[in-house]
C-alpha cells in the first residue's frame, strides 16, 4: 500500500497516515463529480496535495539525517523505520506530488484555470 503522510501543523515532523488511492479517489469522486466544484476549486484543491506530499517527502528524508524526526515518524506510523523504508516512502511521496503537480498543469493546459489563479 502506498502511504500519503500529512504533516501535523503544529509539531513539524511529526506525521498522520491516510493511504494515496483512498486520498485520490475522495478528491476524484468529491470534487471532480461535483457540480458545484470549479476548476479554480479543483486546481486549488490539487495544489493543496502537491504541498502536502511534497512536504511529506521532506519530512521523510529528514527522519533519515534527524534522530528526533524519525522518532516521531516511528510514534506516528506505529513502526520502526529503517533507512530502506524512508527513501521508499519519500520515493512515493515525491512521485505523489508529481502527480498533484500534472494535474494542475492539465488544468491550466486546457484553460480551464489561469496559471495566476493560484
Amino acid at each position: 500500500m502506498t502511504l500519503v503522510v500529512a504533516t501535523v501543523a503544529d509539531t513539524p515532523g511529526v506525521a498522520q497516515l491516510s493511504s494515496d488511492s483512498a486520498s485520490r479517489a475522495q478528491f476524484h469522486s468529491g470534487l471532480a463529480t461535483d457540480a458545484h466544484a470549479t476548476e479554480a476549486q479543483l486546481h486549488r484543491a490539487a495544489e493543496q496535495l502537491y504541498q502536502a506530499t511534497s512536504r511529506d517527502a521532506e519530512t521523510f528524508e529528514a527522519a533519515l539525517l534527524i534522530p528526533e524526526i524519525r522518532l516521531r515518524l516511528e510514534q506516528a506510523l506505529h513502526q520502526k523505520l529503517s533507512d530502506q523504508m524512508l527513501r521508499r516512502l519519500a520515493s512515493q511521496a515525491k512521485a505523489e506530488a508529481r502527480y498533484w503537480y500534472s494535474y494542475m498543469q492539465g488544468l491550466e493546459r486546457v484553460g480551464a484555470v489561469s496559471p495566476a489563479v493560484r
